[in-house]
C-alpha cells in the first residue's frame, strides 16, 4: 500500500490532484472563463514532471491533468499571484504516486466498534496535511501532501465566497411521527413514503451509499466516513468501496444517482490508512466521493448542504442551535447489520431513518495540529450503514450546514454511546480545496 514510485512537486498555492476531471471551461470567482491557453501557461511554469519509466502513459497523463486542476483551482481561489517556488520543500504540495490500488467487489462496509486506542492521530507533521486519493480509471493511488497554510487559503477563500453555504430557499422540515423499532432505547423514525422519492428539502441531500450514508455539500462531491470509502479487510489489507449513490432515496426511488465505477476520485485523509491505525484512526474517519459525470446536486429541488466548523469543543456544543441526524440503516439481517440494527418486521430497506430527538454532543478528544478535536460522542441514535450520514444544523445566512459524521459506536458511556468524527477547520478546508479543484 505505501510503494512509492514517483514524486512531483506542485507550486506553493496548487492544489489537490488533476484526478479524475475533465472540464473545458474553468470559471473563476469573478466569473471570468480561463482558455485553455492560459492554462498551458500556468502548468508551464510548474515543475516539469520527473522521468520514470515505471508509470504507465495512463497514470503519467493522469499525473499531467492533475496538475492543470491544480493550476485551474488555485486560480478559482485567487490565488495564482502566490504561483511560483520556493527553495523549502515543506512550502510546495507534493504529490506521490503510491502505486496501484484494489476496488472492492461488494459494497459492505465495517461498523466501526471503536476504543479508545483507535481514538488518536500521533500528528506527525505539524506543518501539512496529507490526503490519499484513487482513481478508479486507472486503479492507481496517490498521497498528496498540502501545507496547512495553502490548505487554510483556500478553506478562507471558500468562506469569502459562501462556497461552504447550503440552500437558503428549501422547505421547512416535515413533522416527527415517533415509531420505535429495534431495542427499547432506539428512537429513529422513518422519513417520508416509501417509494417515493424525496426531491426538495433536507432529505433530497441525503446520499445512500449502499452500505454506508453520507450527504452531498456540493454538486458532485459526497461527504461521508472514510471507512465507507477505504473499507479495512485486516492489518494493512483493504480496498476501495465502489458503490452507487443515491440522492434523496425512498427505497425503490430516488431524487439523483451517480455510479462511482468510473471518471470518480475516492478522497481520504492519509492518516486514515495509517498501517498501524487498524481498523482505522476514528480522529480522521472522513472523505468524500468526486463523481465528475454525474452531478447529483445540479438535480432541480436537490441542491447541497454547507458546511461549518467550530474553532471550540462549547462553541460545537453549545451554539443555540438544533442538531440533526439522518441516515440509511442495514435493516436486521441484510449485510452488514448487527444486533443494533432496526427490527425487520418494521424496518423497511433503503429508507431514510434519524432519531426523533436532538442529538446531544460532549466529550471531546484527539485534537489535531490547530488543537481542534475532532471525535465526539453523541445521543442520535445509529446502526450500521448510518456511518458518513450528517450531524448538521441550521445557521443564519448560511442554511443547514454539516457540522460532523456518524463513524461508529463505543459500549457504554450512556447517555452518548456513539462516536462522530468533527468538521475541524482543517477538514472544512479541505472540502473547500475540493469543491475549488474539482466544481
Amino acid at each position: 500500500m505505501v510503494l512509492k514510485f514517483a514524486s512531483f512537486y506542485i507550486a506553493p498555492t496548487l492544489l489537490s490532484s488533476a484526478l479524475f476531471s475533465c472540464s473545458a471551461d474553468f470559471p473563476a470567482p469573478s466569473g471570468v472563463e480561463m482558455t485553455e491557453e492560459q492554462i498551458d501557461r500556468l502548468v508551464e511554469v510548474m515543475p516539469p514532471l520527473a522521468s520514470d519509466d515505471n508509470l504507465s502513459p495512463e497514470v503519467l497523463a493522469e499525473i499531467d491533468q492533475l496538475q492543470r486542476d491544480l493550476a485551474v483551482g488555485m486560480f478559482r481561489a485567487g490565488l495564482v499571484d502566490d504561483l511560483g517556488f520556493q527553495d523549502d520543500p515543506d512550502s510546495r504540495i507534493l504529490i506521490t504516486y503510491v502505486g496501484p490500488g484494489e476496488a472492492a467487489t461488494t459494497d459492505v462496509a465495517a461498523w466501526p466498534n471503536k476504543s479508545d486506542e483507535t481514538d488518536d492521530e500521533t500528528i506527525s507533521d505539524k506543518d501539512a496535511f496529507e490526503w490519499d486519493a484513487f482513481s478508479i480509471d486507472t486503479l492507481s493511488e496517490y498521497r498528496i501532501r498540502i501545507p496547512r497554510h495553502i490548505l487554510r487559503a483556500f478553506g478562507e477563500a471558500g468562506e469569502r465566497d459562501g462556497l461552504n453555504s447550503g440552500f437558503l430557499n428549501d422547505e421547512p422540515e416535515e413533522e416527527m411521527k415517533f415509531r420505535h423499532f429495534s431495542d427499547g432505547d432506539d428512537n429513529r423514525v422513518r422519513h417520508g413514503t416509501n417509494g417515493t422519492a424525496f426531491t426538495s428539502g433536507d432529505n433530497a441531500k441525503m446520499v445512500d451509499a449502499g452500505n454506508c450514508s453520507g450527504s452531498l455539500v456540493g454538486p458532485k462531491h459526497t461527504l461521508t466516513a472514510g471507512h465507507c470509502i477505504w473499507r479495512w479487510d485486516a492489518q494493512n489489507q483493504g480496498a476501495w468501496n465502489v458503490p452507487t449513490l443515491r440522492a434523496g432515496r425512498s427505497g425503490s426511488a430516488w431524487a439523483a444517482s451517480a455510479s462511482t465505477s468510473s471518471n470518480t476520485g475516492f478522497w481520504t485523509p492519509s492518516c486514515y490508512r495509517s498501517a498501524s491505525s487498524f481498523p482505522g484512526v476514528g480522529a480522521c474517519d472522513i472523505g468524500v466521493w468526486t463523481t465528475h459525470n454525474a452531478r447529483m446536486g445540479d438535480v432541480s429541488g436537490v441542491g447541497w448542504f454547507g458546511w461549518w466548523w467550530f474553532p471550540t469543543d462549547t462553541e460545537f456544543q453549545n451554539n443555540n442551535s438544533a442538531k440533526f441526524n439522518r441516515g440509511y440503516p442495514a435493516c436486521e439481517g441484510e449485510p452488514g447489520s448487527d444486533i443494533h440494527s432496526p427490527d425487520s418486521s418494521i424496518c423497511l430497506s433503503n429508507n431514510l431513518y434519524g432519531d426523533a430527538f436532538l442529538c446531544g454532543v460532549g466529550e471531546f478528544s484527539s485534537a489535531d495540529a490547530n488543537g481542534h478535536n475532532r471525535l465526539f460522542r453523541h445521543s442520535c441514535d445509529t446502526s450500521p450503514a448510518m456511518s458518513g450520514s450528517p450531524v448538521y444544523q441550521f445557521l443564519s445566512g448560511q442554511g443547514k450546514v454539516v457540522i460532523a459524521l456518524i463513524t461508529g459506536e463505543r459500549t457504554g458511556n450512556q447517555p452518548r454511546p456513539y462516536a462522530g468524527t468533527r468538521i475541524t477547520q482543517e477538514y472544512s478546508d479541505s472540502i473547500a480545496w475540493l469543491r475549488t479543484t474539482f466544481p
